[in-house]
């Protein structure tokens, strides 16, 4: 990105492997620091959502910090944060949190556990059957969202310009791309919409990365995410920051 552009200074303020309330937690040390004009919040759509609320990440063996609503107050919890590692008992996981509460057949529910089972599933399933079980499940994981994004966008419009100094992007997880009738990626496609239409009514700039891959994808795309732990590839940084870089465009005044 700071190739492209010699007028703007492109600087990476992410917390690999942690999600919105971590980087909130960052950002409110930074931003006083570096006083940002721009900020672009990327939400990644794979588990962010379900991270927030939880004391220890879907994907990282240690704790963090993590908030609660409070009478419709952000409230900081797990804190200092315990140095014990993730217990092997962990009751949750990507899964379990997708599944938990999910009314359908037991059948189903083995063939889920199994790979040639998911295989089978992306055949016959419709992704309609899954969106009232996670909008009402997910609603206060939504509202969660919501005031995390609100203070971030409080913070940086206190030192930012101009009408975009804060905006969102919507990132996709490889199932969204590369399987596309997977329980995944009808996950990821709820969390997108439902995302971007509350963000959209807060009036938030909401750049669409999830939408523009997957219309790419259609057309033929390339290997943009490795094939086992789910990553990017440098085609697939090189295509995304391309989409970044075209969205912006207008933005950056």
């Amino acid at each position: 990105m700071n190739e492209r552009s010699p007028e703007w200074r492109f600087a990476n303020f992410g917390t690999p492997g942690y999600s919105t309330d971590q980087q909130l937690l960052l950002y409110r040390d930074l931003v006083s620091k570096f006083k940002p004009t721009k900020t672009l919040l990327v939400v990644y759509l794979g588990n962010d959502l379900l991270d927030n609320r939880l004391a220890y990440p879907l994907q990282a063996i240690y704790g963090k910090p993590f908030y609660s609503l409070n009478n419709g107050e952000l409230e900081l919890n797990n804190t200092p944060v315990p140095q014990a590692p993730k217990p092997a008992a962990y009751p949750y996981t990507f899964t379990s949190e997708m599944t938990r509460g999910l009314p359908e057949a037991g059948w189903k529910s083995s063939l889920r556990a199994l790979h040639i089972g998911q295989r089978i599933l992306a055949l016959v399933d419709d992704p309609e059957q899954y969106r009232s079980h996670f909008a009402e499940k997910f609603e206060p994981d939504l509202q969660l969202m919501q005031a995390l994004v609100s203070a971030m966008r409080k913070e940086a419009e206190n030192v930012g310009e101009g009408d975009d100094a804060f905006m969102v992007a919507l990132l996709p997880g490889r199932s969204y791309i590369a399987q596309t009738r997977s329980l995944p990626a009808y996950y990821q496609e709820f969390v997108r919409g439902a995302l971007k239409q509350r963000f959209e009514a807060m009036g938030v700039p909401v750049l669409d990365v999830a939408a523009e891959l997957s219309a790419q994808a259609q057309q033929g795309g390339g290997d943009w995410y490795h094939p086992n732990e789910g990553h990017f590839t440098p085609a697939g940084h090189k295509v995304v920051a391309d989409l970044l870089w075209k969205s912006l465009q207008g933005r950056l005044q």
